[in-house]
């Protein structure tokens, strides 16, 4: 374990100069980059406060894996999917054009990481809900993720109802449970068709 201990003027951007050094020689996550991006700036005690009472909780929420959670929330906010490699650069340009303060960020973010945990695991109030969400989990569908995750917001502003929510999980598991054997059926048959043609 190594410390080291620099001194910063006013002028120094503490963020910029941990970004340049990782002692540790393995590449941050953006996510890393992104919990650093939001907590360096601020007292150590606050650090350590937001740290337990959002932070933590986030990355268990998303099973550790925050960089692929930033992503899909940044597809609902923005309306547009960052490159997986560009998360941070995306997340911090979000933050700094709308002027977002740390809190009311990372309130967000903890809720948002809530309704994600439900596109994880389940764990809902309707059983139907819950295993459509596994067989979803298994389709590898994570494209439909930001999409579930407003129709969980809207679950949570009650705007819709348990059951609308799981009549909209349905659908959408049933158009790409037909979508993959469209596809599937293409894949099989069009090479097929053009051995029969020539």
């Amino acid at each position: 374990l190594e410390i080291i201990n620099i001194r910063l003027d006013k002028d120094d951007d503490p963020q910029l100069i941990f970004e340049s050094l990782n002692s540790t020689g393995l590449d941050l996550s953006e996510g890393d980059k992104i919990r650093n991006f939001i907590l360096m700036g601020l007292p150590t005690k606050t650090q350590e406060a937001y740290y337990e009472k959002y932070w933590n909780p986030i990355d268990l929420c998303t099973h550790y894996d925050v960089s692929a959670f930033i992503r899909d929330y940044l597809s609902v906010k923005q309306y547009v999917t960052p490159q997986q490699s560009k998360v941070y650069v995306a997340f911090k340009d979000y933050v700094e054009l709308a002027r977002i303060e740390a809190e009311p960020l990372l309130t967000d973010l903890l809720c948002y990481a809530r309704r994600y945990q439900i596109l994880l695991d389940g764990g809902t109030a309707d059983k139907a809900l819950n295993s459509c969400i596994m067989r979803l989990n298994r389709l590898e569908t994570t494209v439909t993720r930001p999409f579930f995750l407003e129709v969980l917001r809207l679950l949570d502003e009650n705007m819709l109802t348990l059951p609308q929510v799981t009549e909209v999980f349905r659908c959408t598991e049933v158009f790409l449970v037909l979508w993959v054997v469209f596809l599937f059926e293409d894949a099989v048959f069009l090479p097929l068709e053009a051995a029969i043609l020539i």
